[in-house]
């Protein structure tokens, strides 16, 4: 059998900078068996070829001993260690080696590499055999794979665009007030919409001084997550020069985490298992809550929490601007897409005339609220599904494993601490809520996993096998990425895009508008066969995790975050075409893989 049917190999490379002048790295790779077997390494001084046989730039990496771990999953790591020597022209190197391991009664032989870089600003002096040098690498000389200025403005096709006018701004910031608009009826935003529209039925009772006031306190809490994010934002770029876009939160596992639980318990509130009391409130006055201004500036938090993750037409290239403005017009421009967002709800707590069209309050809404709550659980099993990209299958049944915990925890406070409780019977219900929590997180959370101090167990995209049904996707790798790139520093290169136009689909797991667009429009039987026909190499680039890689390519064509969608042209003389971050049809993909390709008429 071919070890690929047989076995899966995840590589890293350490330090994440890169290759120093007389610097240590680290290259590790996890060998896991398929279908659950075991695998062993061949046994020390064993007559036959070792378990690993090295292999790396001879000139300038110089290997320290193998070393060989069997894992307690039944995989295999391997540890390769060694020290980088100068160099003149610093390029990616691969490293790795040939793999010899037993599982069941055959032995499998395969080889594995990951793709070293050099640091910024590693060049030193030296006079590397060219020879050899052309010998070693596997792309292009000074191939990086981050998009630069000049590399960006060949690819784009375009001069220096020297300083944008006010009018452009403006422009700009009505795209922003455009795109939180949008925001309002995209996936990511309906289950807190709905949770407003209860709210919106349970107002009309109310004056229209209150309506005004809870209006503009769901707009306070709309507007003051929005200032908190580009907060965070301009300290994380200026802390660690980090490539950040729209989004970027739901990179982190961490940060998803917290709002799958979040979310989850919410929805067990609208389900009635609990309640969330008014702290100070007398009985009386809980057994006929409403949410009040604190309950509309949270729903207003919550709205963010759950936007960030989806892109709207305009909201692209608004935000893709914005991030290359200094901080203050990064400010400005939050605040635009946050009053955009909550500019229907702000509109109808001063116009009263909106509320004739609303029902009237009854029974009827207490059976919404908790078909609400499932639209809620739903969001929850989402969120469960981008940790699936993010941490190991371990560490994501441990946190299922966890959300029992949390519903337990709502259960008793909602049974012992409920609205007509006492303040104090409420404090101990809940004391004994947070004591089965951190129990749970205890017993079944994988803290470094998800603060991402650990990587074992995690499972790297691979390409899609060509069996001829659907479209054979490949992976935007470093590797990739710097052939790609290559074209348009040095012309044509000889490598797998040579004489092939490339459909480059930016995406990730938490964007559900990538998922719209590819259910929708991308894989199709239209544009499969068109990719086919027309032989056009079809890539996806992944940001379901922090990559500033993906973050250049990103950054260069002015877009803050997934989706978005580009053709590089057969002829790579000719700019990339951009599709943007809308679709409307999948004639729009084939117009431009049909341009691509040279095509007259299209």
């Amino acid at each position: 059998a071919e070890a690929a049917d047989l076995v899966t190999i995840e590589s890293s490379f350490e330090p994440e900078g890169g290759f120093t002048p007389d610097g240590t790295w680290t290259a590790t790779f996890t060998i896991t068996p398929k279908d659950g077997a075991i695998a062993q390494h061949a046994p020390l001084g064993e007559d036959s070829w070792p378990t690993v046989l090295p292999r790396a730039d001879k000139d300038m990496l110089w290997l320290e001993p193998v070393t060989v771990e069997n894992l307690k999953s039944g995989a295999v790591k391997v540890v390769l260690t060694g020290e980088s020597f100068a160099v003149d022209e610093p390029r990616p190197i691969p490293v790795g080696g040939l793999f010899q391991l037993q599982i069941g009664d055959q032995w499998v032989r395969t080889e594995a590499t990951v793709l070293g870089t050099w640091a910024e600003g590693a060049a030193t002096p030296a006079t590397p055999d060219p020879a050899e040098t052309a010998e070693a690498a596997i792309i292009p000389a000074g191939g990086s794979a981050i998009v630069d200025d000049a590399t960006c403005d060949t690819m784009r096709g375009v001069e220096d665009e020297g300083e944008q006018g006010i009018l452009f701004t403006l422009g700009m910031l009505g795209f922003a007030f455009l795109g939180g608009l949008i925001l309002n009826i995209m996936p990511c935003v309906l289950p807190v919409l709905t949770l407003k529209i209860y709210g919106l039925v349970e107002q009309k009772t109310d004056s229209t001084k209150d309506r005004i006031t809870e209006g503009l306190a769901y707009t306070a809490g709309i507007v003051a997550s929005f200032l908190a994010l580009a907060g965070v934002l301009v300290g994380l770029q200026a802390a660690t020069g980090m490539q950040a876009g729209w989004g970027f939160m739901m990179q982190n596992p961490t940060y998803v985490g917290i709002l799958g639980m979040i979310v989850f318990a919410f929805g067990l509130s609208m389900l009635g298992v609990f309640e969330i009391p008014v702290v100070g409130g007398n009985a009386a006055s809980q057994a006929g809550y409403k949410e009040g201004v604190t309950g509309y500036f949270f729903t207003g938090v919550f709205a963010v929490l759950l936007a960030t993750p989806c892109s709207a037409p305009f909201l692209g290239p608004a935000m893709g601007f914005a991030f290359s403005q200094p901080p203050a017009m990064l400010m400005v421009f939050m605040v635009m897409v946050g009053l955009g967002l909550a500019s229907p709800f702000l509109l109808i707590a001063f116009v009263p005339a909106f509320y004739k069209i609303m029902p009237q309050p009854g029974p009827w809404m207490d059976t919404f609220k908790q078909l609400m709550g499932f639209t809620l659980l739903a969001t929850a099993v989402w969120l469960v599904y981008v940790l699936a990209g993010q941490v190991s299958q371990d560490a994501l049944l441990g946190y299922i494993a966890f959300s029992v915990f949390v519903g337990l925890a709502a259960w008793l406070f909602g049974h012992f601490g409920g609205l007509a409780a006492t303040l104090g019977r409420q404090a101990a219900a809940f004391g004994v809520a947070i004591l089965v929590i951190v129990v749970g997180g205890y017993l079944f959370v994988d803290v470094p996993m998800f603060l991402g101090t650990s990587d074992e167990g995690l499972v790297a995209k691979k390409d899609v096998e060509d069996d001829e049904h659907g479209i054979p996707w490949k992976i935007l790798t470093e590797e990739r990425s710097a052939q790609l790139l290559a074209r348009y520093r040095d012309g044509e290169t000889d490598n797998e895009f040579a004489g092939h136009a490339v459909f480059i689909d930016f995406t990730a797991d938490w964007c559900l508008s990538c998922k719209v667009n590819e259910k929708t429009f991308i894989d199709t039987p239209v544009v499969e066969d068109a990719i086919r026909d027309l032989d056009v190499v079809a890539i996806q680039g992944d940001w379901t995790r922090r990559d500033d890689m993906i973050g250049s390519w990103l950054s260069c064509f002015e877009t803050a975050g997934v989706p978005f969608y580009m053709v590089l042209p057969k002829d790579p003389s000719k700019p990339a075409i951009v599709i943007g971050e809308t679709i409307t049809s999948t004639e729009d993909i084939v117009k431009a893989l049909r341009q691509a390709n040279g095509e007259a008429g299209s």
